[in-house]
């Protein structure tokens, strides 16, 4: 999210708290302001009843005189007569009844026990307020419960004969006149209720009926607007106190108040309305005034974006004075640093790459040429020693040799010798073989003198397999009796194909042997040949042998000298090998050292083509 949105939505949200912070304290004051309201409604209302209550009270206490100033009812009084009583009274009330000082009458005697009015027993508190009025001999007023519990105005006096204490008079009267005379003040609806919403005296009770006003425990008050339709009322409930100090009643007051509640409605939508138009005024506002603030960050943004892309041409807009131009005219500042380094960077790249390269080569031809030197160098130490090893190796084998021309020598002189016997030996075999091939061929004569002996055996065979077959023939007609000699004749038959059997196995080895017979003849002949020319072979051997130890005698001098030749070799081969062995080890060490620099400046390249890539990512012009 960028700076300008999250700026801005921090602003509306700073505004939209600042309004919910300002709607809920006024809120709040709006809320301690109508408790304040109710407060002073529910004190105006108690007031205006106290006031509303006094002028009934002071009416009940204009008619006191005319109950306390009249003989007869205080003569009955006195001689506790009641009959008499109710007559005084009757007659009282129809001389004062009209005025309305009371709805009725309660008479008690000095002992505090009802006398009149046909009630064997007075409500509680009426009784309550006589006493009250007996004991402190003055008049008493006050709000209490009558006969059936309703709230009544109750006013007591003495009643006194030649400044004497003969008993206590109490009237009760509605407090009707007190509602009507509130109403009248207060320009409202008035009307009593009991804490179970029963209604006692007021305005005609059905006209509420359609508020639904929840009454608050006896005691409290209560001050609310209640709507139905388009009407709107303004209610106040206060408590009627009784004599105890306990509240025994409802005061509900209710007056129209469509008036108030609409301008009130009005003016609630209006200062809506108004706050919700400034809202949206403001963050109207704030965003455009954020738009035109944050407008050249946003370009500075694009240009560092641009820059971050390695575009070094860019230049910031410096003509502002506040925070901006100060961050504009820094990162131009910094700019002009980014590109003045750079362009040395670029020119000082190209020239290390140069050097790099130029190191490079050097180091790889120079790795070469040593690689070349340590493997021409391990060649001629190769050879040397090879050298070496050849020239020990004739040293040796040229010792061997004398010692092996030598005993060629000895050897030559005794394979003369056997060759001279063994000449002889093949002339006598030569003989031998000869007698051999006789005997041979004399084998193979009788070998066909048993052929031609086979030859008559098979043809008695044969006569013999025939005679048997004929046998057999004639004992099959002779039939029992010629059985036995037919067993006879089958075994004959049988003995004579045996016969004829091994006759051919006979002639089979007879001609095996013809052949070999044969073949050991052309054997024997071939090698009689062989011996004869082995004999002749012998005879040029010797000849040979005789040449061959007069080299031999030749050779083994040679030997003497090519052994001594051979020792002063291998003595100028080790030392050469010791040369070449140095040289060897310094030229390992120089191909270290240059495998070393090779990888250097292999490294030195790689970073320069490295550097060089990362300079070239900034565009400078």
């Amino acid at each position: 999210m960028s700076i300008r949105k999250s700026v801005t939505l921090a602003a509306i949200s700073v505004t939209l708290v600042v309004a919910l912070v300002l709607g809920v304290v006024a809120r709040l004051s709006m809320s301690r302001l109508e408790d304040r309201l109710a407060q002073e409604v529910t004190a105006g209302t108690t007031l205006l009843w106290k006031q509303a209550t006094d002028g009934l009270f002071e009416h009940m206490e204009a008619g006191v005189s005319s109950v306390a100033d009249d003989f007869y009812l205080k003569q009955a009084l006195k001689q506790s007569a009641p009959e008499q009583l109710d007559k005084s009274l009757e007659s009282l009330i129809n001389l004062i009844g009209d005025q309305g000082y009371f709805e009725r009458l309660y008479i008690f005697d000095a002992a505090e026990q009802p006398m009149c009015c046909g009630d064997a027993d007075a409500p509680g508190d009426v009784a309550s307020l006589a006493r009250m009025a007996a004991r402190e001999e003055a008049t008493r007023r006050g709000i209490g419960r009558s006969a059936a519990s309703k709230p009544v105005a109750l006013l007591a006096f003495v009643l006194r004969s030649r400044h004497k204490l003969i008993g206590t008079a109490v009237f009760q009267s509605p407090l009707a006149a007190a509602v009507t005379a509130l109403e009248g003040i207060s320009e409202s609806e008035v009307f009593l209720a009991s804490g179970t919403g029963e209604r006692y005296a007021g305005a005609d009770p059905e006209r509420f009926d359609g508020l639904s006003l929840d009454l608050p425990a006896l005691g409290d008050t209560l001050h609310t607007t209640l709507t139905t339709g388009d009407a709107a009322y303004s209610a106040a409930v206060v408590p009627v106190v009784g004599l105890d100090g306990a509240a025994i009643a409802h005061l509900v007051s209710i007056k129209d108040a469509s008036g108030w509640y609409a301008a009130q409605q009005r003016f609630d939508a209006i200062a809506l309305w108004g706050v919700l138009l400034m809202l949206i005024l403001a963050t109207i506002g704030l965003y455009l005034y954020m738009r035109h603030a944050l407008r050249p960050l946003s370009r500075a943004v694009a240009t560092v974006s641009a820059l971050a892309d390695g575009d070094l041409s860019v230049s910031f807009a410096i003509g502002r004075g506040d925070e901006v131009g100060q961050l504009m005219q820094a990162l131009q500042t910094m700019v002009e640093r980014i590109r003045d380094i750079v362009g040395h960077l670029h020119s000082a790249s190209g020239d290390l790459h140069l050097s790099a390269g130029h190191m490079e080569r050097l180091a790889e031809t120079s790795k070469v040429q040593l690689d070349e030197q340590k493997s021409e160098t391990s060649q001629v130490d190769l050879a040397v020693g090879q050298l070496a090893t050849a020239a020990q190796e004739i040293a040796g084998h040229t010792s061997r040799a004398v010692g092996t021309t030598s005993q060629a020598q000895r050897q030559i002189d005794a394979s003369r010798q056997i060759l001279e016997a063994t000449t002889d030996i093949l002339a006598s075999l030569a003989v031998e073989i000869d007698e051999a091939a006789g005997v041979v061929q004399g084998l193979a004569g009788q070998s066909l003198a048993v052929g031609k002996v086979l030859d008559v055996i098979r043809n008695i065979a044969t006569q013999t397999n025939l005679l048997a077959l004929n046998a057999s023939i004639e004992a099959a007609r002779a039939g029992e009796q010629g059985r036995g000699f037919a067993v006879v004749a089958e075994e004959v038959r049988g003995l004579a194909n045996r016969t004829e059997a091994s006759i051919e196995e006979i002639e089979v080895l007879i001609e095996g042997l013809q052949q070999s017979t044969s073949a050991a003849v052309e054997v024997i002949h071939a090698n009689r040949d062989r011996a004869r020319q082995s004999v002749a072979h012998y005879g040029v051997a010797v000849e040979n042998l005789d040449a061959f130890s007069e080299a031999v005698k030749g050779l083994t001098d040679m030997t003497d000298l090519i052994a001594s030749a051979a020792e002063q070799q291998s003595r100028m081969a080790d030392a050469i090998a010791l040369a070449i062995n140095k040289i060897n080890q310094l030229a390992q060490s120089h191909s270290q050292e240059a495998e070393s620099g090779f990888a250097h400046s292999a490294s030195l390249s790689t970073l320069s083509s490295t550097l060089r890539e990362r300079v070239a990512y900034f565009r400078v012009h």
